[in-house]
This record gives C-alpha cells, sequence and structure tokens, in this order.
C-alpha cells in the first residue's frame, strides 16, 4: 500500500518515477537474493550432512548465520551439525534449545537429545531438560528408548518419560525388569526401587530373582565366602513392599 501511495505522488514527474521504480527493483533484487542464499546454505548444509561432512556443513551455516543471526531453520541444522561433529554434542543441545524457544523441532533433534541421554551426566540432563520442554512431541523417541536402549541409556529414557507422563506407555516391567541384571550397581539399585514403587505384581519374579542374586570372595585359607550382590537387598525390599500391598 505504502508503495502505491508513493508512486502515485510521484507519477506526475516522471523522472522521480524513474528514481522510486529503480528502488523499488533493486529492494527486490537484494531481498530475492538474500531468501536465495539462505536457502543455499540450507540445502548445501543437508546435503553435507548426508555426505558424512558435519565439519563443513558447520563452516557452511555458521557464515550464513553471521549474516542472518538466529534464523530458526539455520539454528536447527547446526544442532544437527554439532550433534555429528566430534565433541561438539554440549554444543548442540545449546543450539536445539534456542531453536526450540520460537518452535517444536524435528524427528532428528528428538532422535539426537535422545541419543545424548547415554553421554555424560552433565550432557544427559541438558538434554532430557530440552526433550521435557518439548512435551509430547519427543515422546515418540523417549518411548522407543526407554523401551530398547540399555543401561543407564534406558534408565534415563525411563526418567524423562515419567517426566512427560508417559512412562505407563511402555511395558514397565520389562523395561525395569532387564535393568536388574544391569552390569552397574546403581542401575540395578534404581530399577528394583523403581519396579516397588510402580507395585505391578508381575514384577515380583524378577525381583525376587535378583534378589538371590550372590557374589562369592576367597578369605583367609581359601575359604570361600557368599555375600548378596549389589542391588540384591533393594530388589527384596522391593518385592516385599509390592507383596504387602496386596495383603487384604
Amino acid at each position: 500500500r505504502g508503495r502505491d501511495e508513493l508512486l502515485s505522488r510521484v507519477g506526475t514527474h516522471p523522472a522521480a518515477a524513474v528514481l522510486v521504480a529503480v528502488a523499488i527493483l533493486a529492494g527486490a533484487v537484494t531481498l530475492g537474493a538474500f531468501e536465495w542464499q539462505h536457502g543455499r546454505a540450507a540445502a548445501d548444509a543437508r546435503a553435507l550432512l548426508r555426505a558424512g561432512r558435519p565439519s563443513d556443513a558447520l563452516a557452511v551455516l555458521d557464515a550464513a548465520l553471521d549474516r542472518r543471526p538466529g534464523d530458526r531453520e539455520l539454528v536447527v541444522l547446526r544442532g544437527r551439525a554439532l550433534f555429528r561433529t566430534p565433541g561438539r554434542a554440549s554444543d548442540g543441545i545449546d543450539a536445539y534449545a534456542t531453536a526450540r524457544a520460537t518452535g517444536a523441532l524435528d524427528e532428528i533433534a528428538h532422535e539426537d537429545l535422545v541419543g545424548a541421554l547415554a553421554r555424560d551426566r552433565s550432557v544427559a540432563d541438558r538434554a532430557a531438560r530440552v526433550l521435557v520442554d518439548e512435551g509430547p512431541a519427543s515422546v515418540a523417541a523417549v518411548l522407543k528408548a526407554a523401551a530398547t536402549a540399555s543401561g543407564v541409556h534406558r534408565l534415563r529414557a525411563l526418567a524423562v518419560a515419567r517426566d512427560l507422563g508417559a512412562e505407563d506407555r511402555v511395558n514397565r516391567v520389562e523395561a525395569y525388569g532387564a535393568l536388574l541384571s544391569d552390569p552397574d550397581c546403581e542401575i540395578r539399585r534404581s530399577a528394583a526401587r523403581r519396579l516397588g514403587e510402580i507395585g505391578d505384581p508381575a514384577a515380583i519374579p524378577a525381583l525376587k530373582k535378583a534378589a538371590q542374586a550372590k557374589v562369592e570372595s576367597k578369605g583367609f585359607f581359601g575359604h570361600v565366602r557368599s555375600a548378596p550382590a549389589c542391588g540384591a537387598p533393594e530388589a527384596e525390599a522391593a518385592a516385599k513392599r509390592i507383596e504387602a500391598a496386596r495383603l487384604p
């Protein structure tokens, strides 16, 4: 509308009209070139990521973001590139967190963040916060890890699912039960405690089996001593808790 009014005012002055037309055309060309550069940067970054060249994709994206800071599509792609660059997953979480502040993330971002749950605790905790902030959009990726991942990765995915209000959408007896024999003592303990909290009688056989686990060690004069394995007391307590809740 503003452009039309301007043109109507200069309509009786041919020279001015020509100058205005040139200015409008120049602005349109500049805007078109700007959009073209943005689209080209995103396309080039995607192609480089598909080719397994995340560092090169990151260089393209950083240059594009210097011209257009805060561009959401480019920020998401930057997060993707960072996750695929050794030692940059933490920065990738930051990029995804920035992007999600203005809209939901895509499935690839969710998978990256869920994968980060298996990393060091500080990195995993930050990834978990972004997943919880995403809400229902991230549930599918989280539940997949809760059902199929192993060890601490599964345990953390189950915790995020609980924070999302979706833990009951996975078979919890199977998911936590599989962790009762994990090599990590703290994971066994956590799994046993959570099964006791859930209170499903179907978990009792697995808990009782875990409660019977023993470790043997040699004492003086070669005598072999047997003691409850780490996590066995917690499994026994969880089984008793469930049984007690069933009593009339």
